[in-house]
């Protein structure tokens, strides 16, 4: 993330393991959230989906990928990484 008020800082927020050559890690603002950010990664030969607050640094992780989340930001739609390698 770069902060534009502070000389554009770089400022690094995770690292995913979750890279494949069609989606990447669907980095993505949390709709419906000011401060939180969302990607897949992959965590001991399962895919998940870090939920990180950029205001408090909570990290939270989900036992699934997500693809998109709904504008309102309740709802997610998921996808089996490894189903789509296979194809």
């Amino acid at each position: 993330m770069i902060d534009t008020e502070d000389e554009n800082r770089w400022i690094e927020l995770g690292e995913t393991k979750a890279w494949n050559w069609q989606q990447g890690t669907m980095l993505q603002w949390l709709l419906g959230s000011q401060s939180k950010v969302i990607w897949n990664d992959r965590q001991d030969e399962q895919f998940v989906c870090c939920v990180y607050d950029v205001d408090t640094g909570e990290m939270n992780t989900l036992s699934r990928t997500v693809y998109h989340v709904s504008p309102d930001g309740i709802w997610g739609l998921s996808t089996d990484w490894s189903r789509i390698q296979h194809i």
